[in-house]
Parts: C-alpha cells; structure tokens; sequence
C-alpha cells in the first residue's frame, strides 16, 4: 500500500511538471494546480475533497489530526492556504498578466511552489 502512495505521489510531481510545457492560459492553467492539490490531499489523508471549499479542506485536516499538529506542520497548512488563495485569485481574476513573460514566471513559482510544500509534507508526519 505505502509502494503504491509513493508511485501515486510521483505521478501527481510529473503530471504537475508537465503542466509547464502545455500552452494553456493561466486561469485553466490555475484551476488544474488546484485539482492536483486536492487530489493528492485527498490521497495524503484518505478524505475526499473533491467537492469541499478551502477553507473546508484546511479545517477538515486539522480536525483529522485532532489538534497534535507541530509548528512546522502547521506552518506547511498555512502556505497551502496560501497557494489556494493565489490559485483562485489567478482563476478568477478578469485580467490576466501584464505580457507573456510574467504569466510563465507566474506559471513556474506557483507549480515549484506546490511541489516543495508535497516535499515537505512528505517529510512531515501531516
């Protein structure tokens, strides 16, 4: 069961890597980020967050760990809310960047962003 986590979170790591090579507008490109956050929460704590809020999602968790989170995974749970909030504003925001430039940085700190809060849950006890 744990060797089938490992290549399940492997495959979430690639899959998000990829996103950077499709040509996807920024929003789309948002909107897909956080489905893959919420996939691997979903898998990471065995709940189902497909159809939960944010604010649901980092409440849910919170209370599944009744109350014995560190500072450190606490910490990791912020920057989560963190990236939800950037991810929406991205998805909802009626302007988009400025010029081609900064929506691929934009595109780059938000997956490397992801991906280093996967590695540091990996790394936790969360």
């Amino acid at each position: 069961k744990r060797l089938f986590y490992f290549f399940y979170v492997f495959g979430i790591k690639r899959k998000i890597k990829k996103l950077l090579k499709k040509n996807i507008r920024l929003g789309e490109f948002s909107q897909i980020v956080h489905r893959y956050l919420c996939l691997y929460l979903t898998k990471r704590f065995g709940i189902d967050f497909s159809a939960a809020t944010n604010t649901e999602i980092l409440q849910t968790i919170r209370m599944s760990q009744e109350g014995l989170l560190s500072e450190k995974e606490e910490t990791i749970l912020f920057d989560i809310q963190t990236l939800f909030i950037r991810l929406d504003f991205l998805r909802f925001s009626l302007e988009g960047p400025e010029n081609k430039g900064e929506e691929e940085r934009e595109k780059k700190e938000r997956v490397f962003q992801l991906l280093g809060l996967i590695a540091e849950m990996e790394s936790q006890h969360v």
